[in-house]
């Protein structure tokens, strides 16, 4: 844009955008209108990718710690499941809608059904 342009643009007069321009050359030490803008395309740059640095940095942990609470989910599932494949009592788990997902040793004894036989519907076979 030309400072005419500028000037009708921010509704001030032309010799105000020179003066503007020249303090920003000289606060800046740039020489040319072209590195000024360049000056400043490359610093909002800069901080988007600083601020892209600390949302992957964020993400990283967040992914790490849902990693750690998963794992740590699954060996405390994998200890319940033993410790209730042990119980004589039949123990099922079941969804809201009366599937069941599991069941241990003593309920299929009981029912002379075959764990292996149980579909992903919650069907047995």
């Amino acid at each position: 844009m030309t400072d005419k342009e500028i000037a009708v643009e921010l509704g001030i007069g032309p010799e105000t955008v020179s003066t503007y321009w020249r303090r920003i050359r000289s606060r800046l030490g740039a020489v040319s209108r072209t590195e000024v803008v360049a000056t400043e395309i490359r610093r909002q740059a800069e901080d988007a990718i600083a601020a892209m640095r600390r949302e992957n940095d964020r993400l990283l942990f967040e992914v790490a710690e849902r990693k750690r609470v998963e794992a740590a989910l699954s060996e405390s599932e994998a200890r319940w499941k033993s410790l209730a494949d042990n119980v004589p009592s039949n123990i099922l788990t079941v969804t809201l809608e009366g599937t069941i997902t599991w069941s241990n040793v003593a309920y299929v004894f009981r029912t002379s059904r075959k764990r292996l036989n149980l579909d992903r519907s919650g069907e047995w076979g």
